[in-house]
């Protein structure tokens, strides 16, 4: 699934139009059907420092390993994401 991120202002500009209470009851019925899950996480948050964005990473990794996802990828961004 796509988290991207836990950080509200990013999720807002992503325009997921999924929330994080979304992703946790999701991840509830993945579990309850014995799924696992996969994540992916983006390192590289635009208008986020660098040690910004680490930290809201590793922050999206450990939410998402509470919810039940035993597998997280991150993906760094390009500094010139246009963003």
């Amino acid at each position: 699934m796509g988290l991207e991120t836990t950080d509200p202002l990013t999720l807002k500009w992503l325009n997921k139009g999924m929330a994080l209470a979304d992703f946790s009851k999701a991840m509830e019925q993945l579990r309850q059907w014995q799924i696992d899950a996969r994540v992916f996480l983006l390192l590289g948050l635009p208008s986020k420092s660098f040690t910004e964005s680490l930290e809201s990473c590793l922050q999206s990794i450990a939410f998402a390993a509470e919810a039940g996802v035993r597998h997280c990828s991150v993906i760094p961004t390009r500094t010139q994401h246009g963003a």
